[in-house]
Formats: structure tokens, C-alpha cells, sequence
């Protein structure tokens, strides 16, 4: 009786420490997709809310950011360019636009069909350049980061019935699963999203 006494304080003490661990990133990103949620259902207007959903956000900032209150919201909206696969930064320098994110993409990634599908109502066409997001070397539309989604965080514990459903929803909006991203400079990869784990720069001719 002493050993499961002690056992059970053990773990006790295990299930304290979690819940006083401090908010993954992964958490943080979720927040930040529900608080565009919210902003989504409050817009008034169909152009309203796709501007909510196509609102490009600086990833790296709201990856490093240990929470939604904590983030800055002037870096969110820096680093990056409207372009597909560079921007110029404030030196005049052209740089990979890696940074690159926006909601649609990020509710893509952490497998969210049910945003996906509200956020796909307004979207008219969901193979524009305004959509992508930087993936594995090259830039991502979003039917890309439905088939990777690794980029820029792996996301465990997905239902893939969640993933199937997504990449069904982005098919019935005409998504192009075989649409390569232009040509940025060569040793970024060019590939369209069906083979992406192919890893070869492809060039479309």
C-alpha cells in the first residue's frame, strides 16, 4: 500500500507540472487561428472577411511569440513581401520571402477543416499567389501544404480523416494539385505539390 501511495503522489505531482508547463508554440499559433476565427465571424461583408483570411503574417514571429498576448503584432506584419517567392527588404536587397504565412495556410497546416472551409467560402480563387506560404525550400500553395504540411512546424496528432477532408474541400474550390510556384534562382526546388517528397528542383518548361 505504501508503493501505491507513493505512486499515486508521483503522479500526482506529474499531472501538476503539466498543466503549470509553460504554452507550446503549436498552442500559441492555434490562438492566434481562432482569434482570426473570431475576426472572420464578425466582418460584415464577404470582402471584409476575405481580407481577414488572406492578411499575410510574418510565421517566424508567431512561432517565437510564448503567447497571444505577448505577440507583436507590428512584427507580424513585417519581413516579408506580397510576391511569391522574394520581397525587398529595407536595404533594397531581394530576399527569399520565408517568412511568408497567412491564415488559410496555417489553418491548412494544423488541420482545421472546419476554418478551412470557412475561410474557403470567400475565396474565389484558391490557386492565387496571395495564398502561398514558404514550404520546403520553394514556395507553397495552399493544395501544396495540404499534402506536406510539415512547413514551418510539424503539427502530430492530425486525425487524417481531418487531412483527407481538407484536401477534398481545396479540390472543390478547383485547387491545383499539379501547379508548379515560378522560378525563383537556382537550389530552391520547384516542385508541384503531388511530388513533392521527390526533393528535386523541377523547372516548369
Amino acid at each position: 500500500m505504501k508503493f501505491n501511495f507513493l505512486k499515486m503522489k508521483t503522479l500526482a505531482l506529474t499531472a501538476a507540472l503539466v498543466c503549470l508547463a509553460p504554452q507550446s508554440k503549436a498552442d500559441c499559433i492555434e490562438e492566434y487561428l481562432n482569434s482570426v476565427e473570431e475576426s472572420f465571424d464578425r466582418a460584415t461583408s464577404p470582402t471584409a472577411k476575405f481580407e481577414v483570411v488572406s492578411q499575410l503574417v510574418n510565421v517566424k514571429v508567431l512561432r517565437e511569440a510564448d503567447s497571444l498576448e505577448e505577440l507583436d503584432r507590428v512584427k507580424l506584419a513585417k519581413g516579408f513581401g506580397p510576391r511569391v517567392g522574394t520581397y525587398t527588404d529595407d536595404e533594397g536587397k531581394d530576399q527569399f520571402n520565408s517568412k511568408k504565412s497567412n491564415p488559410l495556410a496555417l489553418a491548412i497546416l494544423f488541420g482545421k477543416p472546419d476554418k478551412v472551409e470557412k475561410f474557403l467560402s470567400v475565396v474565389e480563387n484558391v490557386n492565387d499567389d496571395i495564398f502561398t506560404a514558404w514550404g520546403y525550400r520553394q514556395p507553397y500553395y495552399p493544395a501544396h501544404v495540404a499534402l506536406d504540411p510539415q512547413f514551418p512546424t510539424e503539427v502530430s496528432g492530425v486525425w487524417l480523416g481531418h487531412r483527407l477532408r481538407i484536401i477534398d474541400l481545396l479540390g472543390e474550390k478547383g485547387a491545383d494539385f499539379n501547379k508548379l510556384p515560378p522560378a525563383i534562382t537556382l537550389g530552391v526546388y520547384q516542385n508541384p505539390p503531388l511530388p513533392l517528397w521527390e526533393r528535386s528542383t523541377r523547372r516548369g518548361g
